[in-house]
């Protein structure tokens, strides 16, 4: 169905709340997959390389539209802060 049907939720929430939330979900016609593959090829067009300045680069430039694709940019924005950190850090090219 979801990933609702994790078994890890049940170390979240309670089942009762965990078939509540399945219930509004289908009530609502909700998807709550994990969009795995959007997910994937995002990552794979990140540069290979220990270069933080270079990956922040490639990060920085891509543009996302927060309302529309609010993973992505998610994705994006802590790749693009945890490369910040590091180049802030020091971190050599």
């Amino acid at each position: 169905m979801n990933n609702l049907d994790d078994q890890n939720w049940i170390n979240v929430f309670s089942r009762e709340e965990l078939d509540e939330v399945k219930k509004k979900c289908v009530e609502k016609n909700m998807n709550l997959q994990f969009p795995k593959k959007k997910i994937q090829d995002f990552l794979d067009e990140i540069p290979k390389t220990t270069d933080v300045l270079e990956v922040f680069n490639h990060i920085n430039n891509i543009v996302i539209d927060p309302a529309t694709d609010q993973d992505i940019y998610w994705l994006k924005m802590t790749i693009q802060q945890a490369a910040d950190d590091l180049r802030l850090l020091g971190i050599p090219r």
